[in-house]
């Protein structure tokens, strides 16, 4: 396989990461539509959005440096969605599947709309989805408008989606 078939074949499968991620929130927040209309008790629990840190969204991060660096998918523990926080170290390049090119139309609104902090990765950004006070973890509500801001990514189409740059500009 070639380096550009691989590109292709794991490109958006962070997709497939954030769509797992609104099925568990759903579930944990009581959401009746969760699991087919079957959610036993049907109430927020805070331990079960505890446990979804590592798969929840927290930011867009950049990958790497460079104009047109793609983001990269991060958790609470500024890790790649998925990844536990056991792990001290990762380097962002190491996870391509999580990237996503800044013109995807799918984080459009991401870019503009949400919190985006003093934080910035070599100059660039990073663009928040919560923080400390609108945390899952605090309330129903808070769970509630981040599964609202994955459940419109997912939304969005993704036809038409840009070629990242996954090694991102070198300086």
């Amino acid at each position: 396989m070639t380096n550009d078939e691989r590109e292709q074949s794991i490109s958006g499968m962070w997709v497939k990461y954030l769509e797992g991620a609104a099925i568990a929130l759903r579930c944990a927040i009581g959401s009746h539509e969760a699991m087919g209309g079957r959610v036993h008790g049907r109430r927020y629990d805070r331990r079960a959005v505890e446990a979804l840190r590592g798969v929840l969204p927290y930011c867009l991060h950049p990958a790497s440096s460079g104009d047109n660096a793609p983001f990269v998918w991060l958790n609470r523990d500024y890790k790649p969605l998925g990844v536990l926080p056991f792990n001290e170290f990762v380097t962002y390049s190491d996870f391509p599947w999580m990237h996503v090119c800044k013109e995807d139309p799918r984080i459009a609104f991401i870019l503009s709309e949400c919190k985006r902090c003093n934080a910035f990765c070599d100059g660039h950004p990073i663009f928040y989805l919560y923080d400390d006070a609108t945390s899952p973890r605090r309330s129903k509500e808070n769970a509630t408008r981040l599964l609202g801001i994955i459940e419109r990514v997912l939304a969005t189409s993704g036809n038409h989606v840009p070629q990242c740059d996954i090694e991102g500009d070198k300086e």
